[in-house]
């Protein structure tokens, strides 16, 4: 397997990279595993299974990276609810959020006969759930709900222009390959430890800030699922092959 990381074409791009918060200390807390563990879970079955119109040009490099830096420190169920969704609603408006019982179905989805079948409920932990609809309605031939932007979407940076110096890059990079490995390769060994494979990576790459020791990270996550024919480039100018 090959893992390349282009650090002259970062330094070249970096004038491009979107603007990024101010990092926290490198160890990530157990709350903060926790709430990056759920965050990718939710961010996962949203990006591939979600089918609204408002997620087909979705910057997902920037949203989870923005995601990272506003989840991980959210203390209660609740306070991380209301942040998810406040993250995902110009992506995901149709997204439900709760802790606890599950709110009823929306009305519009009653009235066309849906139930439970139709949606996917993912668990973030702590009680806290997400409920994400596997199709949606079409009303004068857009997606309803429709999401609601405040402002025009900013241009698409670069991957290559996210520096790997940054723990929420290399964080970034570790949420979205487990989420392509999972989801899109989908390996047929049914004992892979999903949740294993993440958190590991996620606290080894938070306190890793060499290029060689994020790349060995991605090295083990693929090695660990062992697709056939995968290929992924990365924030930070990576670009994953394997075999």
């Amino acid at each position: 397997m090959r893992v390349a990381i282009s650090g002259l074409m970062a330094l070249a791009c970096l004038a491009q990279a979107p603007p990024l918060p101010e990092e926290h200390s490198a160890r990530l807390s157990r709350t903060a595993v926790n709430n990056l563990a759920g965050f990718a879970r939710a961010f996962g079955v949203i990006r591939y299974q979600y089918p609204a119109d408002s997620a087909v040009d979705a910057d997902w490099a920037a949203l989870v990276m923005t995601g990272i830096n506003s989840l991980d420190y959210a203390t209660y169920p609740e306070s991380l609810g209301r942040r998810m969704k406040e993250l995902f609603a110009e992506v995901a408006p149709g997204v439900d959020w709760y802790v606890g019982e599950a709110p009823p179905l929306r009305r519009a989805l009653r009235g066309q006969g849906w139930t439970e079948a139709d949606l996917v409920t993912v668990d973030l932990g702590r009680g806290l759930h997400a409920r994400v609809p596997k199709a949606l309605f079409r009303v004068k031939g857009k997606t309803v709900p429709a999401a609601k932007r405040t402002k025009p979407m900013p241009a698409r940076a670069p991957l290559e222009s996210y520096p790997i110096e940054l723990r929420v890059v290399r964080l970034g990079g570790v949420i979205l390959l487990w989420n392509e490995l999972l989801h899109v390769a989908k390996p047929d060994d049914k004992l892979l430890d999903w949740n294993e494979i993440l958190v590991r990576a996620m606290l080894e790459t938070a306190t890793g800030p060499k290029p060689d020791a994020y790349a060995d990270v991605l090295r083990q996550m693929v090695r660990a699922v062992n697709p056939e024919g995968f290929r992924m480039a990365l924030p930070g100018g990576v670009q994953v092959d394997w075999p």
